[in-house]
């Protein structure tokens, strides 16, 4: 079922990555936001830039449900900090350069280093879909002007 970005708080959120220079961590509120999206819900949830884990953390407070969690983030500061959280296995690595079995996964939130320029967030969305099981759900969190032509045909496909 596609959800659209109702109540996401996207004015804010750029403004904040704008501040942060290449770290875009998911406010609480969104996360909350994501977790009743997925209520009740058992999923094996791949974060694949999963920061400190704060994000997922609330994200799996709000679902209730009993699915395990498979966390990536490539700096290793975060990554120990999201280990603190025991929000699932964490590991320290580049999420594009692992090699996670096709449809393994319920649900992936994804929420890409982006740059316009480089277009990396089509290499993590890419890579993100390829370990998504059938019926499983992504959710992506980029800014709108992101969504290029090459993206948004992508996710249409």
């Amino acid at each position: 079922m596609a959800r659209s970005n109702r109540g996401i708080s996207g004015f804010a959120r750029v403004a904040n990555n704008l501040k942060k220079m290449g770290y875009y961590p998911t406010t609480d509120e969104d996360a909350s936001l994501i977790g009743s999206w997925l209520e009740g819900e058992d999923y094996l949830m791949l974060d694949p830039c999963c920061g400190s884990g704060k994000a997922l953390k609330v994200i799996k407070e709000a679902i209730e449900g009993d699915g395990d969690a498979f966390c990536v983030e490539i700096e290793e500061g975060r990554a120990e900090e999201a280990r603190k959280l025991c929000i699932g296995v964490v590991i320290n690595e580049d999420f594009l350069g692992l090699s996670i079995e096709r449809g393994s996964v319920g649900a992936v939130f994804l929420n890409p280093p982006y740059d316009t320029m480089e277009q990396t967030h089509q290499q993590f969305i890419e890579h993100s879909t390829d370990v998504l099981c059938e019926g499983g759900v992504l959710v992506l969190m980029i800014p709108g002007y992101e969504l290029a032509v090459k993206t948004a045909a992508f996710l249409e496909s």
